[in-house]
């Protein structure tokens, strides 16, 4: 399983978007590539040029989120989530995004480790705005400086 539930973690808001509403966009995940790591990106990538039926929210998010990505070159792992406002988004239970990871990696049979997951706003142009941003304390850069840690 993912180590994000269980590690220090620092969090990043930008005020740019108490002015946007709704909001849309994607969740962002800094996946290390690990073994199997590149071809479950690439697996969900091809799979979000299709039209899928019958499957869950979280695999839709994963879904929709990969049609934002790059064929060519598979990088980081994308959630598509829509909140009403700023509100909404500064809000979420970053919980939900760890079980949503939970159950990509039960479903692919991988364990996905990330150093940061950034929720990126889609203004017209695909998600490209950050908005927010949650990085792990262990896989940092050492020349990031220390923000506020929240424990989980």
């Amino acid at each position: 399983m993912s180590s994000f539930p269980s590690r220090q973690f620092e969090v990043w808001r930008s005020s740019l978007a108490d002015s946007i509403a709704p909001i849309s966009g994607v969740f962002s995940f800094e996946v290390i590539q690990t073994l199997m790591v590149a071809q479950t990106l690439q697996f969900l990538i091809e799979n979000a040029r299709c039209q899928l039926k019958g499957i869950g929210d979280v695999m839709h998010g994963f879904i929709l989120g990969m049609h934002y990505a790059d064929p060519g070159k598979p990088g980081p792992l994308l959630f598509w989530k829509q909140f009403k406002d700023a509100m909404e988004l500064f809000s979420f239970d970053v919980d939900v995004l760890s079980d949503a990871i939970g159950q990509l990696e039960l479903h692919t049979d991988i364990n996905l480790t990330f150093a940061r997951v950034t929720y990126l706003a889609n203004i017209g142009s695909g998600p490209n705005l950050r908005f927010s941003s949650f990085r792990d304390f262990l896989l940092r850069e050492a020349s990031v400086s220390k923000l506020k840690s929240v424990k989980r």
